[in-house]
């Protein structure tokens, strides 16, 4: 069970949310799980909503950390004060909770309950976690699977269902269980009590997901399935979302995906992120996405050597390398480790740390890890037309360039079912135009999976 101080932050959001509070606890549940349980629940309906943001701000909920893997800033405090003049203030994360639960407040209904689930696929003999928030209702419900965005800290994987998350993976599921779905949220191998090395923006990523929501499938005890399943993520959880789409298509027919939302992803490793690895300067922000790259290619292809971490990164300062690799562990912020490669003598953008013969490697059409990166490509299959694809992008994004999805829509033009939308609002202050844009998506795609989900209202 989470501890108390973790518990009361929780409790506080739920008010803000759903004007009720609930105590849930999840087990460390091995294959197959055993029945949920509810804990304890009590009706708080008569307290007003700006008494709930007084309770948030005596627990410190204004003190929260934002998105540094989104490529924001540690604190709120950092992101005010390297505002540029005349621009807005930071948000807080209360302001951005308001966002989210303003736009679907009159969705929300049922009380959600929060789970650990320990579980196991094929093919993989270490255990996943992740996070199940259902609603408390005996009404049939859809499944829906959140693919989180890039998370670089450990405390903060969605099976330890903190408040504190800085990515909102956490809040956005209890919100989306309380408007009626049985959301599923894998932590992704590396993640929550995994170790395992991360296998970033690799098809392998549908693996954990896809054997989550089967898990979840046949679970007794929890909210009544009706049958569907719909997927939706931002950042990596959007490139995770394409190719979750695809192994459902191939493989596993039979989970019924009804439709996926794909935000922001960065679906063209081999064209649009191969530029930014090579060409990317001293002004992008989140640099530490390309060690991750490497140490997760360089797990998941154990046979090609030019992955090898010690190979593809530099080691000058000696030492360089071995201590960015530590740095993945899970212990730092996306924000640490860009600073620490910031750091290098001469830096001019993220291949600063690129060993020679690997940046020669990148810059070979033909090569090993061009081919690897071009396999990886989430739109490296033809969606069948049966499932309704919607990726949305926006068109400012400064982290994961709008060319990823301009470059998926262009592989799928002509495909039934393949919509694309592009944006341009986001909320300002948060450090990057990528990390302010996230709650603009999430409204748009969790609007449009609603209209599919509940045409008639989610109380019918």
């Amino acid at each position: 069970m989470p501890g108390n101080t973790i518990l009361s932050r929780f409790t506080a959001f739920l008010l803000l949310l759903l004007l009720l509070t609930i105590a849930g606890c999840g087990g460390d549940d091995a294959l197959p799980p055993p029945a949920a349980k509810l804990i304890s629940f009590t009706n708080y309906s008569g307290v007003k909503a700006e008494n709930i943001l007084s309770v948030m701000e005596a627990q410190n909920a204004h003190e929260l950390l934002i998105s540094d893997s989104l490529g924001g800033y540690g604190t709120i405090a950092a992101a005010n004060a390297a505002a540029s003049p005349g621009s807005p203030p930071a948000q807080s994360l209360i302001d951005l909770f308001r966002e989210l639960y303003n736009a679907f407040k009159l969705s929300v209904r049922y009380i959600p309950v929060p789970l650990k689930l320990v579980y196991t696929i094929p093919g993989y003999d270490k255990k996943l976690t992740g996070l199940l928030v259902y609603p408390y209702t005996f009404r049939k419900m859809p499944i829906l699977s959140l693919q989180h965005p890039t998370q670089v800290e450990r405390k903060f994987s969605p099976s330890f269902h903190k408040m504190t998350d800085n990515e909102l993976t956490t809040q956005y599921a209890v919100l989306l269980a309380s408007m009626g779905y049985i959301v599923v949220v894998p932590d992704y191998p590396g993640l929550g009590d995994n170790t395992d090395a991360h296998p970033y923006c690799m098809n392998t990523l549908a693996d954990s997901v896809v054997g989550m929501i089967e898990v979840v499938k046949g679970m007794q005890g929890i909210t009544p399935r009706d049958g569907r399943l719909f997927l939706m993520g931002y950042s990596e959880g959007g490139y995770a979302t394409l190719v979750t789409a695809r192994k459902i298509q191939e493989k596993k027919p039979g989970l019924n995906l009804v439709a996926a939302a794909a935000l922001d992803g960065p679906h063209s490793l081999s064209r649009t992120m191969h530029d930014v690895m090579i060409n990317a300067g001293k002004e992008y922000r989140a640099p530490y996405f390309l060690p991750y790259v490497i140490a997760g290619y360089g797990a998941g292809y154990p046979s090609i050597p030019e992955f090898t971490f010690g190979a593809a990164i530099h080691d000058d300062p000696p030492g360089f390398a071995a201590q960015l690799y530590r740095m993945l562990d899970g212990d730092y912020t996306g924000g640490e480790i860009s600073n620490y490669m910031m750091g290098l003598p001469g830096y001019h953008g993220p291949s600063s740390a690129l060993a020679e013969s690997f940046l020669t490697l990148l810059k070979t059409e033909g090569s090993i890890v061009n081919a690897k990166l071009r396999e990886n490509d989430s739109y490296a299959w033809t969606p069948d037309g049966k499932v309704k694809i919607r990726m949305w992008h926006n068109t400012k994004d400064d982290l994961v360039p709008v060319g990823n999805t301009e470059n998926a829509a262009a592989a799928w033009k002509g495909v039934a079912n393949v919509e694309t939308i592009y944006f341009s609002e986001y909320i300002d202050g948060l450090g990057s135009v990528h990390a302010g844009a996230l709650i603009p998506a999430y409204i748009k795609a969790t609007g449009w999976i609603n209209g599919m989900a509940f045409p008639y209202g989610n109380s019918e």
